[in-house]
């Protein structure tokens, strides 16, 4: 093995998880075995003090840096950190652009992937939201990420932008049904409830019940103010629903240019134009993608 994967579990769907998994299975090269290894891939990066500093000192240590909030970022952990870092890794330019104000190492910008056997379209959708018991007369908009912070399970996670998302539906004449997964979805519901808007919610939902819910929806909307990804992009447009999304992450090298929106009109606009939120999610494969990691951690 020549890669150990720092991806420790924080919760159900949990994005790293997902990765780690999927490279593990597609290459004996990756592992989670520290003895083995002649790298370390900080994937998780925030747990990076789960490895013994003796191991960080004597292996090439490259770090994964999703997205930065500016609000959030603890310069004093980072310093901490790149002092053991040799690489690091963004999902996207806007992550680059961000991170390179902080460090001085070498940044290399590699995208996400999505599982093509996992995330796929579907035809029967009347048949989906029979199953799901969907409503039919209505505009089915679909949010499948956090929006609520640990600390007290109330305040939005802002970066997230569940209040801009909240400000759409609310703001829309006809007004949608809702479809939401995951955990800490507070924010939402509780908005959702005040303004009497309907919705559906699967909080423990797996990847099959998630496909099958892509590909029910009118909308999945991405208003996050920063973002690595997300991964929406790539299993929503692998699943042929439309997106519409603030330009964060990912967004511009997956997405149409009318797929952009900049505020909660323009979102509003193109709902109400029925835009077809296009994606250029084939690109994403992880078939396709896997091959320039492998060639990255073999040059390292």
């Amino acid at each position: 093995m020549k890669t150990f994967v720092l991806a420790i579990q924080e919760g159900p769907r949990w994005a790293c998880d997902n990765i780690c998994s999927d490279i593990i299975n597609f290459s004996q090269d990756f592992g989670q075995s520290l003895e083995e290894c002649k790298s370390i891939w900080l994937l998780s990066n925030w747990q990076w003090s789960a490895i013994p500093k003796n191991y960080l000192s004597q292996k090439k240590v490259v770090c994964t840096i999703h997205h930065i909030v500016e609000e959030k970022f603890n310069k004093l952990e980072f310093k901490s950190r790149d002092e053991f870092v040799d690489v690091y890794h963004v999902p996207c330019q806007l992550t680059k652009d961000s991170l390179s104000k902080y460090t001085t190492k070498t940044i290399e910008v590699l995208p996400y992937w999505y599982n093509e056997e996992l995330w796929y379209k579907q035809e029967n959708s009347k048949e989906l939201k029979d199953k799901y018991n969907l409503p039919k007369n209505k505009l089915l908009f679909g949010s499948f990420q956090r929006d609520t912070e640990g600390g007290d399970l109330k305040s939005p996670k802002l970066e997230k932008g569940p209040d801009l998302f909240c400000d759409i539906v609310e703001n829309l004449e006809a007004k949608p049904h809702i479809i939401l997964t995951g955990w800490r979805r507070e924010y939402i519901l509780n908005r959702l409830n005040d303004k009497k808007i309907s919705y559906s919610y699967f909080e423990m939902a797996d990847a099959k019940t998630i496909n099958d819910l892509y590909n029910c929806l009118d909308y999945y909307l991405i208003t996050s103010r920063v973002e690595g990804g997300p991964q929406a992009l790539l299993e929503g447009g692998a699943c042929g629903t439309k997106i519409l999304s603030t330009k964060v992450g990912m967004a511009t090298q997956v997405l149409s240019p009318e797929s952009i929106c900049k505020d909660k009109d323009e979102f509003i606009r193109k709902i109400n134009l029925k835009t077809r939120g296009d994606s250029l999610h084939e690109d994403f494969e992880m078939k396709k993608v896997l091959p320039r990691y492998f060639e990255f951690f073999d040059n390292l």
